[in-house]
């Protein structure tokens, strides 16, 4: 890999365009497992 291709992120803005991609990771993350998740406790047969 050529050093050059990551000097990019080396610099302020390069480090913030770092952080909003860890930040949409969080957040699609969390949307998956809010939108995956399994019912309460409902019940079913009362």
């Amino acid at each position: 890999m050529n050093p050059a291709y990551l000097d990019v992120f080396s610099t302020p803005t390069g480090q913030a365009i770092l952080a909003l991609c860890l930040l949409s990771t969080i957040v699609g993350y969390a949307g998956m497992l809010w939108a995956t998740r399994l019912p309460g406790n409902e019940r079913v047969l009362r």
